[in-house]
């Protein structure tokens, strides 16, 4: 996966996690956020099990009725009477064409919704609805995606001891930094990539930023 496609990736689960949980506390009107998190929710298994075809022929995305044919066609287990009885009621709410103010989402259609987050693509509500702040999830999901980008979790116990952690970012912030090892004086000022901009750390910049942090630590000591 390519850092566009985990950005992506990170900010479909973002914005499903977020929607979702709005519409279990009933925080707002349910047409919005239902239609924004089945979208994103959905865009983001197809891209994960069959990446291109979340997009279609003219390269735009699919509207969620679109990812459903996909993932219907593929086999994949999911309540699709009930996702598509909400979308024919979600939809006419929002683009005004609604006449009737007792039609909404029920219980059955989000519990349709809820259950896409069983998904490996997703994952997300017990970190959205345990999250306080937009940005504390937002730095989780990033996290998560750069450390499985990189394999992390596949390292054995041995080599995890001699991988540092992802770190943050020199050019665009997010803690998906992974450096490639440790420096000379021991700290991680290696060379390595961000997995999130694509961003790479180059020998000579590597070099400089080991030599200063050393020289920082030796004369801290004074």
């Amino acid at each position: 996966m390519d850092h566009h496609e985990l950005r992506r990736q990170v900010l479909r689960r973002l914005r499903y996690g977020l929607n979702v949980v709005a519409l279990e506390k009933d925080l707002v009107p349910p047409e919005g956020p239902f239609d924004v998190a089945l979208t994103n929710g959905l865009a983001a298994v197809v891209a994960c099990d069959h990446p291109g075809l979340e997009r279609g022929p003219d390269g735009r995305m699919l509207p969620a009725s679109g990812l459903l044919k996909v993932l219907e066609g593929a086999g994949t287990s999911l309540d699709y009477e009930a996702l598509r009885e909400a979308l024919k009621i979600t939809q006419p709410m929002r683009h005004g064409r609604a006449d009737d103010e007792f039609l909404l989402p029920v219980r059955r259609h989000l519990e349709a919704l809820v259950a896409i987050d069983g998904h490996p693509a997703l994952l997300v509500l017990e970190h959205a609805r345990a999250a306080s702040k937009v940005d504390d999830l937002l730095a989780i999901l990033y996290a998560e995606a750069a450390s499985h980008a990189a394999g992390l979790g596949l390292m054995s116990p041995d080599d995890q001891l001699y991988q540092p952690d992802l770190e943050e970012c020199d050019e665009c912030w997010r803690i998906t930094f992974l450096p490639a090892g440790l420096d000379e004086f021991g700290g991680t000022n290696s060379q390595g990539r961000c997995f999130a901009c694509g961003y790479e750390r180059d020998a000579e910049t590597a070099w400089r930023y080991a030599r200063d942090a050393e020289w920082d630590r030796v004369m801290g000591k004074d």
